[in-house]
Protein backbone atom coordinates (compact mmCIF):
# COMPACT_ATOMS: atom_id res chain seq x y z
CA UNK A 1 0.00 0.00 0.00
CA UNK A 2 1.37 3.35 -1.03
CA UNK A 3 0.89 6.26 1.36
CA UNK A 4 0.58 9.67 -0.20
CA UNK A 5 3.78 11.55 -0.30
CA UNK A 6 3.52 14.42 2.14
CA UNK A 7 6.02 16.96 1.28
CA UNK A 8 6.35 20.58 2.27
CA UNK A 9 4.15 21.80 -0.60
CA UNK A 10 0.96 19.94 0.52
CA UNK A 11 0.99 21.05 4.20
CA UNK A 12 -0.41 24.57 3.60
CA UNK A 13 -3.20 23.16 1.47
CA UNK A 14 -4.05 20.55 4.06
CA UNK A 15 -4.05 23.21 6.81
CA UNK A 16 -6.42 25.36 4.75
CA UNK A 17 -8.63 22.33 4.15
CA UNK A 18 -8.77 21.50 7.90
CA UNK A 19 -9.55 25.15 8.78
CA UNK A 20 -12.34 25.23 6.18
CA UNK A 21 -13.72 21.95 7.53
CA UNK A 22 -13.67 23.23 11.15
CA UNK A 23 -15.28 26.57 10.19
CA UNK A 24 -17.94 24.78 8.16
CA UNK A 25 -18.78 22.48 11.08
CA UNK A 26 -18.92 25.43 13.50
CA UNK A 27 -21.05 27.47 11.09
CA UNK A 28 -23.40 24.57 10.55
CA UNK A 29 -23.87 24.10 14.32
CA UNK A 30 -24.63 27.84 14.70
CA UNK A 31 -27.09 27.65 11.82
CA UNK A 32 -28.89 24.65 13.33
CA UNK A 33 -29.08 26.35 16.75
CA UNK A 34 -30.48 29.51 15.15
CA UNK A 35 -33.00 27.42 13.20
CA UNK A 36 -34.17 25.81 16.45
CA UNK A 37 -34.53 29.22 18.13
CA UNK A 38 -36.50 30.52 15.16
CA UNK A 39 -38.74 27.45 15.25
CA UNK A 40 -39.51 28.04 18.94
CA UNK A 41 -40.17 31.73 18.31
CA UNK A 42 -42.48 30.84 15.42
CA UNK A 43 -44.42 28.46 17.67
CA UNK A 44 -44.73 31.16 20.34
CA UNK A 45 -45.93 33.75 17.82
CA UNK A 46 -48.44 31.32 16.32
CA UNK A 47 -49.86 30.66 19.80
CA UNK A 48 -50.21 34.41 20.38
CA UNK A 49 -51.87 34.75 16.98
CA UNK A 50 -54.40 32.01 17.84
CA UNK A 51 -55.19 33.74 21.14
CA UNK A 52 -55.62 37.11 19.45
CA UNK A 53 -57.87 35.63 16.76
CA UNK A 54 -60.03 34.02 19.46
CA UNK A 55 -60.30 37.38 21.24
CA UNK A 56 -61.14 39.16 17.98
CA UNK A 57 -63.85 36.59 17.30
CA UNK A 58 -65.38 37.64 20.64
CA UNK A 59 -64.90 41.39 20.07
CA UNK A 60 -68.64 42.12 20.16
CA UNK A 61 -68.97 40.35 23.51
CA UNK A 62 -66.02 42.28 24.99
CA UNK A 63 -67.36 45.57 23.61
CA UNK A 64 -70.73 44.87 25.27
CA UNK A 65 -68.94 44.07 28.55
CA UNK A 66 -66.88 47.27 28.40
CA UNK A 67 -70.05 49.30 27.72
CA UNK A 68 -71.82 47.61 30.65
CA UNK A 69 -68.85 48.31 32.94
CA UNK A 70 -68.77 51.99 31.95
CA UNK A 71 -72.50 52.23 32.59
CA UNK A 72 -72.71 50.40 35.92
CA UNK A 73 -69.29 50.43 37.62
CA UNK A 74 -69.28 52.49 40.80
CA UNK A 75 -67.25 55.67 40.94
CA UNK A 76 -64.77 56.44 43.66
CA UNK A 77 -65.53 58.99 46.35
CA UNK A 78 -62.85 60.55 48.52
CA UNK A 79 -60.06 57.96 48.92
CA UNK A 80 -60.46 57.47 52.68
CA UNK A 81 -64.23 57.11 52.44
CA UNK A 82 -63.96 54.66 49.55
CA UNK A 83 -61.53 52.48 51.49
CA UNK A 84 -63.69 52.59 54.62
CA UNK A 85 -66.81 51.71 52.62
CA UNK A 86 -65.15 48.62 51.16
CA UNK A 87 -64.06 47.39 54.58
CA UNK A 88 -67.41 48.19 56.17
CA UNK A 89 -69.33 46.33 53.45
CA UNK A 90 -67.15 43.25 54.01
CA UNK A 91 -67.54 43.43 57.79
CA UNK A 92 -71.32 43.96 57.52
CA UNK A 93 -71.61 40.87 55.31
CA UNK A 94 -69.58 38.84 57.82
CA UNK A 95 -71.81 39.99 60.69
CA UNK A 96 -74.95 39.09 58.71
CA UNK A 97 -73.62 35.55 58.28
CA UNK A 98 -72.74 35.35 62.02
CA UNK A 99 -69.00 35.12 61.37
CA UNK A 100 -66.63 36.22 64.14
CA UNK A 101 -64.23 38.87 62.88
CA UNK A 102 -60.67 38.09 64.00
CA UNK A 103 -58.65 40.68 62.06
CA UNK A 104 -59.16 43.40 59.49
CA UNK A 105 -57.03 45.83 57.53
CA UNK A 106 -57.25 48.08 54.51
CA UNK A 107 -55.12 47.93 51.40
CA UNK A 108 -54.01 50.89 49.36
CA UNK A 109 -55.91 52.42 46.48
CA UNK A 110 -54.39 50.94 43.33
CA UNK A 111 -54.56 52.41 39.86
CA UNK A 112 -54.84 49.93 37.02
CA UNK A 113 -54.85 50.53 33.28
CA UNK A 114 -58.62 51.04 33.12
CA UNK A 115 -59.85 51.24 36.72
CA UNK A 116 -59.11 51.84 40.37
CA UNK A 117 -59.32 49.20 43.06
CA UNK A 118 -59.34 49.05 46.83
CA UNK A 119 -58.71 45.90 48.84
CA UNK A 120 -59.60 44.84 52.36
CA UNK A 121 -57.95 41.98 54.25
CA UNK A 122 -60.28 40.15 56.60
CA UNK A 123 -59.91 37.13 58.85
CA UNK A 124 -63.10 35.51 60.15
CA UNK A 125 -64.21 32.38 61.97
CA UNK A 126 -67.49 30.51 61.59
CA UNK A 127 -69.21 27.54 60.05
CA UNK A 128 -68.25 26.49 56.56
CA UNK A 129 -71.83 27.06 55.38
CA UNK A 130 -71.87 30.66 56.66
CA UNK A 131 -68.46 31.28 55.19
CA UNK A 132 -69.52 29.99 51.76
CA UNK A 133 -72.67 32.15 51.77
CA UNK A 134 -70.58 35.20 52.72
CA UNK A 135 -67.98 34.59 49.98
CA UNK A 136 -70.63 33.76 47.38
CA UNK A 137 -72.35 37.09 47.95
CA UNK A 138 -69.26 38.91 46.62
CA UNK A 139 -68.89 36.90 43.44
CA UNK A 140 -71.45 38.71 41.28
CA UNK A 141 -70.56 41.14 38.50
CA UNK A 142 -72.99 43.75 39.77
CA UNK A 143 -71.02 44.19 43.00
CA UNK A 144 -67.67 44.78 41.27
CA UNK A 145 -65.95 42.82 44.06
CA UNK A 146 -63.62 39.88 43.70
CA UNK A 147 -61.82 37.61 46.14
CA UNK A 148 -58.13 37.85 45.22
CA UNK A 149 -56.70 35.56 47.90
CA UNK A 150 -58.28 32.96 50.12
CA UNK A 151 -57.00 30.70 52.89
CA UNK A 152 -59.24 28.37 54.86
CA UNK A 153 -58.23 26.00 57.66
CA UNK A 154 -60.05 24.34 60.57
CA UNK A 155 -60.11 26.00 63.95
CA UNK A 156 -58.62 24.28 66.99
CA UNK A 157 -61.96 22.75 67.98
CA UNK A 158 -62.57 21.51 64.38
CA UNK A 159 -66.19 22.69 64.61
CA UNK A 160 -65.60 25.89 62.67
CA UNK A 161 -63.16 27.19 60.07
CA UNK A 162 -60.90 30.20 59.98
CA UNK A 163 -60.77 32.10 56.73
CA UNK A 164 -58.37 34.84 55.70
CA UNK A 165 -59.22 36.58 52.47
CA UNK A 166 -58.50 39.67 50.46
CA UNK A 167 -61.54 41.28 48.94
CA UNK A 168 -61.04 43.82 46.17
CA UNK A 169 -63.57 46.28 44.75
CA UNK A 170 -63.18 47.98 41.40
CA UNK A 171 -64.16 51.54 40.53
CA UNK A 172 -64.31 53.65 37.40
CA UNK A 173 -61.46 56.07 36.92
CA UNK A 174 -62.92 59.54 37.43
CA UNK A 175 -61.34 62.21 35.29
Amino acid sequence: MNLPNINGRNIPWMTVLVVILVLTTYGLSLLLRKQSECSHELDRLQAIQRTNRALLDQKDLWDKRAKWIKQFAPTQDEEGKTKADVLEAALQGAREQHLRIIAQSLGELQRGPACLSVSANIKVQGTMESLCRWINAWQTPENFYTVTSLSIHPSEDHKTVICALTLKRFFQETK
